[in-house]
Protein backbone atom coordinates (compact mmCIF):
# COMPACT_ATOMS: atom_id res chain seq x y z
CA UNK A 1 0.00 0.00 0.00
CA UNK A 2 0.94 3.88 -0.55
CA UNK A 3 2.00 5.74 2.50
CA UNK A 4 -0.79 7.77 4.15
CA UNK A 5 -1.01 11.46 4.73
CA UNK A 6 0.23 13.27 7.91
CA UNK A 7 -2.02 13.30 10.84
CA UNK A 8 -3.68 16.63 11.66
CA UNK A 9 -4.26 18.55 14.81
CA UNK A 10 -7.37 17.36 16.62
CA UNK A 11 -9.22 20.74 16.30
CA UNK A 12 -8.63 20.19 12.47
CA UNK A 13 -9.61 16.54 12.44
CA UNK A 14 -13.09 17.34 14.25
CA UNK A 15 -13.47 20.21 11.31
CA UNK A 16 -12.69 17.49 8.70
CA UNK A 17 -15.64 15.37 10.61
CA UNK A 18 -18.23 17.81 10.62
CA UNK A 19 -17.71 18.64 7.04
CA UNK A 20 -18.15 14.87 6.29
CA UNK A 21 -21.07 14.32 8.64
CA UNK A 22 -22.23 17.76 6.55
CA UNK A 23 -21.65 16.42 3.00
CA UNK A 24 -23.57 13.42 4.20
CA UNK A 25 -26.99 14.96 5.23
CA UNK A 26 -26.64 17.56 2.43
CA UNK A 27 -29.45 15.65 0.45
CA UNK A 28 -32.61 14.55 2.27
CA UNK A 29 -33.13 11.76 -0.14
CA UNK A 30 -29.92 9.87 -1.39
CA UNK A 31 -26.92 10.31 0.63
CA UNK A 32 -24.29 11.44 -2.15
CA UNK A 33 -21.74 8.90 -3.59
CA UNK A 34 -19.63 11.19 -6.30
CA UNK A 35 -18.79 14.29 -4.87
CA UNK A 36 -16.46 16.34 -6.74
CA UNK A 37 -14.65 18.54 -4.79
CA UNK A 38 -12.71 21.95 -6.37
CA UNK A 39 -11.86 25.86 -5.74
CA UNK A 40 -12.71 28.99 -7.59
CA UNK A 41 -9.16 29.83 -7.67
CA UNK A 42 -5.91 28.13 -7.66
CA UNK A 43 -3.93 27.55 -3.88
CA UNK A 44 -7.00 27.31 -2.06
CA UNK A 45 -5.98 24.24 -0.52
CA UNK A 46 -8.42 22.06 -2.56
CA UNK A 47 -6.65 18.22 -2.91
CA UNK A 48 -5.78 18.88 0.99
CA UNK A 49 -8.96 19.25 2.23
CA UNK A 50 -10.48 16.39 -0.36
CA UNK A 51 -7.20 14.32 0.90
CA UNK A 52 -8.48 14.61 4.50
CA UNK A 53 -12.54 14.39 3.74
CA UNK A 54 -11.22 11.22 2.11
CA UNK A 55 -9.44 10.48 5.59
CA UNK A 56 -12.56 11.69 7.46
CA UNK A 57 -15.21 9.48 5.54
CA UNK A 58 -12.82 6.03 5.90
CA UNK A 59 -12.30 6.70 9.50
CA UNK A 60 -16.13 6.70 9.21
CA UNK A 61 -16.15 3.10 8.13
CA UNK A 62 -17.25 4.19 4.63
CA UNK A 63 -15.23 2.66 1.88
CA UNK A 64 -13.51 5.55 0.35
CA UNK A 65 -12.02 6.36 -3.58
CA UNK A 66 -10.12 9.31 -3.88
CA UNK A 67 -9.39 10.59 -7.58
CA UNK A 68 -7.01 12.66 -8.85
CA UNK A 69 -9.16 13.86 -11.79
CA UNK A 70 -6.94 17.69 -11.92
CA UNK A 71 -4.64 16.42 -14.52
CA UNK A 72 -2.94 19.06 -15.36
CA UNK A 73 -1.24 19.28 -12.14
CA UNK A 74 -1.51 15.78 -9.66
CA UNK A 75 -1.06 16.68 -6.15
CA UNK A 76 -2.85 14.02 -4.99
CA UNK A 77 -0.59 11.53 -5.78
CA UNK A 78 2.21 13.36 -4.54
CA UNK A 79 0.64 13.65 -1.08
CA UNK A 80 0.18 9.85 -0.87
CA UNK A 81 3.62 8.94 -2.65
CA UNK A 82 1.27 7.34 -5.67
CA UNK A 83 3.89 6.45 -9.10
CA UNK A 84 0.44 7.25 -11.06
CA UNK A 85 2.39 6.28 -14.07
CA UNK A 86 -0.88 3.94 -14.91
CA UNK A 87 -3.83 6.54 -13.47
CA UNK A 88 -6.43 7.94 -14.96
CA UNK A 89 -5.35 9.99 -18.19
CA UNK A 90 -4.36 6.58 -19.87
CA UNK A 91 -7.99 4.81 -18.91
CA UNK A 92 -9.61 7.35 -20.35
CA UNK A 93 -7.16 8.14 -23.29
CA UNK A 94 -8.45 3.97 -23.84
CA UNK A 95 -4.73 3.04 -23.82
CA UNK A 96 -5.40 0.96 -20.24
CA UNK A 97 -8.41 -1.33 -19.74
CA UNK A 98 -10.96 -2.86 -18.07
CA UNK A 99 -10.51 0.27 -15.74
CA UNK A 100 -8.37 3.22 -14.23
CA UNK A 101 -5.68 1.56 -11.47
CA UNK A 102 -6.18 1.98 -7.88
CA UNK A 103 -4.31 1.87 -5.34
CA UNK A 104 -4.81 1.15 -1.42
CA UNK A 105 -3.31 3.48 0.99
CA UNK A 106 -2.24 2.53 4.79
CA UNK A 107 -5.05 4.11 5.86
CA UNK A 108 -7.78 1.54 6.00
CA UNK A 109 -10.86 1.82 3.58
CA UNK A 110 -9.10 4.52 1.66
CA UNK A 111 -7.18 3.95 -1.74
CA UNK A 112 -6.90 6.13 -4.26
CA UNK A 113 -6.76 6.43 -8.24
CA UNK A 114 -3.85 8.59 -9.27
CA UNK A 115 -4.50 10.54 -12.30
CA UNK A 116 -1.24 9.58 -14.32
CA UNK A 117 0.33 11.00 -17.45
CA UNK A 118 -0.12 14.44 -17.50
CA UNK A 119 -2.19 14.45 -21.24
CA UNK A 120 -1.82 17.20 -24.10
CA UNK A 121 -5.38 17.90 -23.91
CA UNK A 122 -7.47 17.12 -20.24
CA UNK A 123 -10.57 18.30 -20.93
CA UNK A 124 -11.03 16.19 -24.56
CA UNK A 125 -10.77 13.03 -22.11
CA UNK A 126 -12.81 13.90 -18.99
CA UNK A 127 -15.58 14.63 -21.73
CA UNK A 128 -15.42 11.53 -22.93
CA UNK A 129 -18.00 8.87 -22.06
CA UNK A 130 -15.31 6.82 -20.01
CA UNK A 131 -15.24 8.84 -17.37
CA UNK A 132 -18.82 8.22 -16.77
CA UNK A 133 -18.19 4.49 -17.30
CA UNK A 134 -15.05 4.59 -14.42
CA UNK A 135 -17.34 7.02 -12.07
CA UNK A 136 -20.07 4.50 -12.26
CA UNK A 137 -18.32 1.13 -11.84
CA UNK A 138 -16.48 2.93 -8.74
CA UNK A 139 -19.72 3.41 -6.58
CA UNK A 140 -20.26 -0.29 -7.02
CA UNK A 141 -16.76 -0.61 -5.35
CA UNK A 142 -16.75 2.06 -3.03
CA UNK A 143 -19.14 3.53 -0.92
CA UNK A 144 -17.81 7.48 -1.43
CA UNK A 145 -16.08 8.59 -4.53
CA UNK A 146 -14.10 12.16 -3.92
CA UNK A 147 -13.14 13.66 -7.25
CA UNK A 148 -10.65 16.48 -6.59
CA UNK A 149 -10.61 18.80 -10.16
CA UNK A 150 -8.48 21.88 -11.44
CA UNK A 151 -10.32 25.43 -10.39
CA UNK A 152 -13.09 26.44 -11.75
CA UNK A 153 -12.56 29.68 -12.94
CA UNK A 154 -9.29 28.16 -14.36
CA UNK A 155 -10.83 26.03 -16.14
CA UNK A 156 -13.77 23.83 -17.65
CA UNK A 157 -12.83 20.43 -15.82
CA UNK A 158 -14.79 20.73 -12.69
CA UNK A 159 -18.00 21.69 -14.39
CA UNK A 160 -17.08 18.73 -17.33
CA UNK A 161 -16.35 16.21 -14.11
CA UNK A 162 -19.48 18.01 -11.56
CA UNK A 163 -22.30 16.92 -14.53
CA UNK A 164 -21.23 12.96 -13.58
CA UNK A 165 -21.49 13.73 -9.74
CA UNK A 166 -23.75 14.27 -7.38
CA UNK A 167 -22.68 17.27 -6.24
CA UNK A 168 -19.13 19.84 -5.41
CA UNK A 169 -18.09 21.13 -2.46
CA UNK A 170 -16.10 24.37 -3.03
CA UNK A 171 -12.95 25.22 -1.09
CA UNK A 172 -12.89 28.83 -0.28
CA UNK A 173 -9.80 29.79 1.64
CA UNK A 174 -10.41 32.52 4.51
CA UNK A 175 -9.09 35.93 3.66
CA UNK A 176 -7.57 35.56 0.47
CA UNK A 177 -10.98 34.22 -1.78
CA UNK A 178 -12.67 37.30 -2.98
CA UNK A 179 -16.11 36.91 -2.47
CA UNK A 180 -17.09 37.69 -6.19
CA UNK A 181 -14.94 35.07 -7.43
CA UNK A 182 -16.90 32.47 -5.13
CA UNK A 183 -20.53 33.84 -6.32
CA UNK A 184 -18.91 33.46 -9.99
CA UNK A 185 -17.86 29.69 -9.18
CA UNK A 186 -21.27 29.28 -8.10
CA UNK A 187 -23.13 30.56 -10.96
CA UNK A 188 -21.12 28.64 -13.36
CA UNK A 189 -21.79 25.28 -11.23
CA UNK A 190 -25.47 26.38 -11.33
CA UNK A 191 -25.42 26.83 -14.74
CA UNK A 192 -24.55 24.00 -15.55
CA UNK A 193 -27.13 22.10 -13.17
CA UNK A 194 -24.59 21.10 -11.17
CA UNK A 195 -25.56 20.68 -7.07
CA UNK A 196 -23.43 22.59 -4.40
CA UNK A 197 -23.47 19.96 -1.64
CA UNK A 198 -21.62 22.84 0.42
CA UNK A 199 -18.40 25.09 1.37
CA UNK A 200 -15.21 24.52 2.95
CA UNK A 201 -13.59 27.44 4.90
CA UNK A 202 -9.90 26.63 4.80
CA UNK A 203 -7.20 27.73 6.46
CA UNK A 204 -9.83 29.54 9.21
CA UNK A 205 -8.43 30.56 12.63
CA UNK A 206 -10.62 29.92 15.74
CA UNK A 207 -10.40 32.80 18.57
CA UNK A 208 -8.99 31.87 21.60
CA UNK A 209 -12.64 30.54 23.44
CA UNK A 210 -12.86 27.88 20.39
CA UNK A 211 -9.12 26.87 21.04
CA UNK A 212 -9.61 25.81 24.46
CA UNK A 213 -12.91 24.23 23.69
CA UNK A 214 -10.96 21.81 21.46
CA UNK A 215 -8.01 21.67 23.57
CA UNK A 216 -10.90 20.43 26.43
CA UNK A 217 -12.42 17.61 23.94
CA UNK A 218 -9.32 16.75 22.59
CA UNK A 219 -7.66 16.08 25.62
CA UNK A 220 -10.92 14.02 27.07
CA UNK A 221 -10.84 12.45 23.78
CA UNK A 222 -7.25 11.17 24.20
CA UNK A 223 -7.64 9.85 28.15
CA UNK A 224 -11.10 8.42 27.30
Amino acid sequence: PVRAKPALPFELEESMRGSCASILLSRSDTRPRVIVVTSATPDEGKTTVAAHLGNAFAEAGLRTLLVEADLRKPDLSRIFGVDGSEGLSLYLAGLVSPSARTYETTIPNLSIAPGGPVPPNPAALLHSERLGVFLKAAVTDFQVVIVDTPPLLSVADARIIGTNADGVVLVVRAGRTDRNLVRRARVLLHSASVPVLGMVLNAWLPNRTEQAHYRYYGERAKSA
